[in-house]
């Protein structure tokens, strides 16, 4: 496969998961994971410079979440964030 090719199927893969997710619907690749909407609470979170209270409003947002795979070649792989 070339680059080019390689390069059209993953713009039609996140198109077509856009496209899903835009209808509510959850994605799932199979032997990667499953990306779905998630409804978060509003909510008071802090500002870190001055401490005060800034309301958070209500908000839809997206979880990804590794088939057990994948968790586990990341977990094989002994990678650690900085």
């Amino acid at each position: 496969m070339t680059t080019e090719e390689a390069k059209r199927i993953l713009e039609l893969v996140q198109t077509i998961t856009e496209e899903a997710m835009e209808r509510g619907e959850e994605v799932r690749l199979s032997g990667f994971g499953i990306f779905r909407i998630t409804d978060r609470a509003a909510r008071t979170a802090y500002n870190p410079n001055n401490r005060e209270p800034v309301q958070v409003p209500r908000r839809k947002g997206i979880v990804f979440k590794p088939s057990s795979r994948l968790a586990k070649k990341v977990k094989a792989s002994g990678y650690v964030p900085d």
